[in-house]
């Protein structure tokens, strides 16, 4: 790891993990290297360098990232989207609906890391509330889907949970800005328990 200096077997995983400590404020003594402060990289967790510009291009089957970060390792995509008990990040590149975006879906699109999701907002859409700042517009429901970080996956890294978050608009109270993500649709309650998006590496 380029922050901490420890052997590990899942680069993306591990990453993901200091990552997540960093945007909730959980300080670690023991790295060489801190978190970078704006949109970190997933895979070598520092910000700025050109190199580490990640794109996502989805198809019907599969969803490939492009970055030529040199820390990069190949990860199956709906594996790390998902995580599981032993490996629990899901800090994957997402797309996010708010922004506008050239092309269609299935040519490589600027991405956002999604332990970096809440930062995008702060920053680029700033009229929204997010699980992070509860003031400002309801977060489309389909935005939420995305940056939304399960309490497990919160323990897990030792983070603190977030509060409920319930300012969320549901499809019919935002009319034209939904926009498709291949995201499944999480039920209304689990959406209020709110955190109780060459060179390539890509995978299904």
């Amino acid at each position: 790891c380029p922050l901490c200096r420890k052997p590990t077997a899942d680069l993306h995983s591990h990453m993901g993990t200091h990552i997540l400590c960093a945007s909730q404020g959980v300080g670690e003594t023991d790295l060489y290297s801190t978190v970078g402060q704006l949109f970190p990289c997933g895979f070598c967790g520092h910000s700025g360098h050109p190199d580490c510009v990640v794109k996502l291009k989805s198809t019907k089957c599969t969803k490939e990232i492009n970055t030529c970060c040199i820390y990069q390792i190949p990860f199956k995509y709906g594996f790390g989207e998902r995580g599981s008990t032993a490996r629990p990040c899901c800090n994957v590149p997402v797309v996010c609906p708010l922004s506008v975006h050239c092309g269609h879906d299935t040519e490589f699109r600027d991405a956002v890391w999604h332990y970096n999701m809440e930062q995008h907002l702060s920053f680029f859409h700033p009229e929204y509330a997010h699980p992070g700042k509860v003031m400002g517009r309801h977060l489309p429901c389909h935005v939420f889907d995305i940056l939304y970080i399960t309490p497990t996956k919160e323990k897990k890294a030792s983070v603190p949970a977030h509060p409920a978050f319930t300012l969320i608009a549901e499809k019919e109270n935002y009319g034209d800005l939904a926009v498709s993500t291949g995201q499944k649709r999480k039920g209304s309650s689990t959406r209020a328990v709110a955190a109780e998006g060459s060179c390539s590496s890509g995978g299904k």
